[in-house]
């Protein structure tokens, strides 16, 4: 199989999950001119990254793309992925799982924008997902910023004073543009905030 370090092209989605175990680290959903698998193929491909302090073996772990089908993609046995260590998995539809070759799923991915989630070897526990990913651009891939290269910049700060606007009916585009920006009649609010769909007074922090 191959461990890698890839950055091609990448479009930050988040900081890494709280959790110490193997995520989706990145994928590209239309690889168009960027990486190419053995066959000389341009496949879709996932990057599986160990983001914890020991080795960890991803034999029995599951790749999909299809929420009613979690075991769709098994990893081979003995399938070690090192501290820090990344592995590439082509998701070409040709459906390869040899400990000496490359890993090549049993779908691809639709640019379009679909689900993706990695399993536990129990066949039921998603340990990282897209539910869905959002339309990809071709040779541009799309994941997290991790590791000790990783810069993360916080846009707005915890507990920050801000306005949200809770609207009585549908609501135009025109508030995101084409005139003067004016949110002086939308509710103050601390972050966090959310919703209810059940109605009732904003809360916020």
């Amino acid at each position: 199989f191959t461990v890698a370090s890839l950055c091609l092209g990448g479009l930050l989605l988040a900081a890494l999950p709280a959790a110490a175990g193997p995520f989706i680290s990145e994928f590209m959903a239309d690889n168009v001119a960027t990486l190419a698998d053995e066959d000389g193929d341009h496949s879709d491909w996932i990057e599986i990254s160990n983001p914890g302090v020991e080795a960890m073996d991803l034999g029995g772990w599951y790749l999909t793309d299809d929420v009613t089908k979690l075991t769709k993609w098994q990893f081979p046995v003995s399938t070690s992925l090192g501290e820090g260590e990344s592995v590439v998995v082509f998701a070409s539809g040709k459906d390869r799982a040899s400990a000496t070759g490359e890993f090549h799923t049993n779908f691809a991915l639709d640019r379009n924008g679909e689900f993706l989630a990695l399993v536990m070897p129990d066949g039921m526990t998603i340990t990282s997902r897209h539910a869905p990913f959002p339309p990809q651009e071709a040779d541009h891939s799309y994941g997290f910023g991790w590791g000790p290269s990783a810069v993360t910049t916080v846009l707005i700060d915890a507990d920050a004073p801000a306005r949200a606007l809770i609207p009585g009916g549908p609501v135009s585009d025109d508030w995101r543009g084409g005139g003067p920006f004016d949110d002086t009649a939308w509710t103050e609010v601390h972050l966090g905030v959310g919703f209810n769909t059940e109605g009732g007074a904003v809360i916020g922090g």
